[in-house]
């Protein structure tokens, strides 16, 4: 006898499953007999994964066929981790999946009488859905603008409101049909303490992390580069490049999965490199450095940037975003770097703040409300519009 699945494979697939609600999904399961004899087997489930019937008869020379559902109650999907690496979620470049193994065990013995094991796998993820409503009137008092933009979430997960200074924003405008994960939607920058990226204090640096979101999905976020270009006074020629591209590929020249955020010099000499933020079938990257590694230091430190995106699996695919967006090191036009829990049905007020005359030289759009666990492509990102503070 012999075991098959509904696409005549050996195993069965239940494949990525983004979800609002608790998770079911059917496939079947076909047992072959090429005997001149019934067989009976007697079938077990395993992990998230129960079976139509307990067991089954197969007639001689013929085929039975039963269901396998694979489910997950809101309250077990709610308990599942964040995505985020960086969070303590899945290993780096690790995707969250459930896999085992249904067995079917013959009651007889014979020749070409044995046990049939069917492998399956599923890769339920449960979102969050964090939204940011619309931003209140601004009260300006010595130069600072402040406002507050609500925030709820409505998903079955918990979700993470990550605050940046949106610079940079691209139309859809990579083919579909090609599946471009590179098709760059939005691109942000925070600035923190030094701790929140290294775990050591260090009043005379900065924390930065840079957040790209894009409109498409990638099973791994190493299937794409980012290239972010860093200008000082010269705004032709870049000092540095911060980018965001699979570990292995750069240390070893093999790909491992990993993405990284590496910057280098404009001689292309490796300055330092950092972990990513990448989820598995994400939408999301973000891209730590420190100021110090683009030799900005002073207090009044300040760049500007650019980014295109590259396509690792086609290299036709390349978006190049126009224009350059411009951040202040240590004292950003908006307020950036906010990290806001909410549990699913929580809602919470943004402070936001404008600094009227660091904006002049360091226009911004507004900011970026990034939250790795949403749906993915432009629900990871709400942009709120800076508008006249």
């Amino acid at each position: 006898g012999l075991a098959t699945t509904g696409s005549l494979t050996a195993s069965l697939s239940f494949g990525y499953d983004p979800l609002s609600a608790a998770y079911s999904e059917t496939l079947p399961i076909t047992l072959w007999n090429n005997s001149g004899s019934p067989i009976t087997y007697n079938l077990a489930g395993a992990s998230i994964v129960s079976l139509s019937s307990a067991s089954v008869t197969v007639p001689a020379g013929g085929s039975a066929t039963v269901d396998a559902t694979a489910s997950l109650d809101a309250a077990a999907l709610a308990a599942e981790p964040t995505t985020s690496v960086l969070l303590g979620g899945v290993l780096w470049g690790g995707v969250r999946s459930r896999a085992g193994a249904i067995v079917a065990t013959p009651t007889t013995s014979g020749d070409g009488i044995y046990s049939l094991r069917i492998q399956f796998v599923a890769v339920p993820r449960a979102l969050s859905n964090v939204t940011a409503g619309t931003r209140s009137a601004y009260t300006v008092a010595n130069g600072i603008a402040t406002a507050t933009v609500p925030l709820a979430n409505n998903g079955i997960h918990k979700g993470y409101a990550d605050v940046y200074a949106w610079g940079l924003s691209d139309p859809k405008d990579l083919p579909s049909t090609a599946r471009a994960t590179d098709d760059i939607r939005a691109v942000g920058v925070q600035s923190l303490p030094t701790e929140a990226v290294t775990g050591i204090p260090d009043p005379s640096d900065r924390g930065l992390i840079f957040a790209v979101n894009t409109w498409g999905r990638w099973s791994s976020g190493s299937s794409s580069e980012f290239d972010i270009a860093i200008y000082g006074a010269n705004k032709h020629k870049p000092d540095f490049y911060v980018v965001g591209v699979d570990y292995g590929a750069v240390t070893t020249g093999d790909f491992d999965g990993r993405m990284a955020s590496f910057v280098f010099d404009k001689n292309n000499n490796l300055v330092d490199a950092w972990v990513a933020d990448a989820p598995a079938n994400g939408s999301t990257v973000l891209l730590p450095l420190l100021a110090s590694d683009i030799g900005q230091t002073t207090n009044n430190a300040a760049f500007t940037y650019a980014i295109t995106g590259f396509s690792v699996e086609d290299g036709t695919l390349v978006d190049a975003v126009a224009g350059q967006a411009a951040f202040s090191v240590k004292k950003p036009a908006v307020s950036t770097g906010d990290f806001i829990g909410l549990a699913p049905d929580a809602s919470a007020n943004l402070l936001l703040t404008v600094n009227k005359g660091k904006l002049a030289a360091y226009p911004v759009k507004g900011w970026m409300v990034v939250t790795l666990d949403d749906a993915n492509g432009e629900a990871q990102a709400d942009l709120v519009p800076i508008g006249k503070p």
